[in-house]
């Protein structure tokens, strides 16, 4: 735990000077130990390439083994690098899979991208109402890009009423 206290000290500069390379560091003893916060914020140092070299497979390799343990934020990773094949092929269903444990734990990112899945069919049969309901729920929780999907569909919807009235 002081490990991991000690490197998001250095990671977000907190009581001391930013430094990546010193928040690996520190990460890494805690990873190793298997603190699942640890190996979120590593998987994070790997996919932006603070501190270390930029490696995506890196990243998930950290970002499996947090989101095993249950931590929403790994999960909500593993499911977007699913889902645009960063680190791993692209894999709809596993995106799925891995972004509806995150959006069970209230995770909004994954209830977003999770709708997303849904509204366009990708991994799961396409459902308008479950999308709506995964916008809604993600928006609640302080997504801006779910209001603009709410929104994005409302105006669709509006659009389409508009031109069956008028054609």
């Amino acid at each position: 735990l002081a490990q991991y206290s000690l490197g998001c000290c250095y990671y977000f500069g907190e009581n001391v000077e930013e430094n990546d390379e010193l928040a690996v560091k520190w990460f890494k003893k805690a990873a190793d130990q298997d603190d699942e916060g640890a190996q979120y914020f590593l998987g994070n140092c790997y996919k932006n390439g603070f501190g270390v070299e930029k490696d995506y497979e890196a990243a998930v390799e950290w970002y499996i083994k947090a989101a095993e343990q249950g931590d929403a934020d790994a999960q909500f990773e593993m499911g977007r690098c699913y889902y645009y094949g960063i680190g791993v092929p692209e894999d709809d269903s596993l995106a799925v899979e891995w972004l509806t444990r995150a959006a069970d734990e209230d995770n909004n990112q994954a209830q977003n991208l999770l709708g997303v899945c849904y509204a366009h069919g990708h991994g799961v049969s396409k459902n308008m109402a479950t999308a709506i309901e995964l916008y809604k729920r993600a928006a609640a929780n302080g997504n801006i890009d779910a209001h603009y999907n709410l929104a994005e569909y409302q105006y669709g919807q509006v659009t389409k009423r508009k031109v069956k009235r008028t054609g």
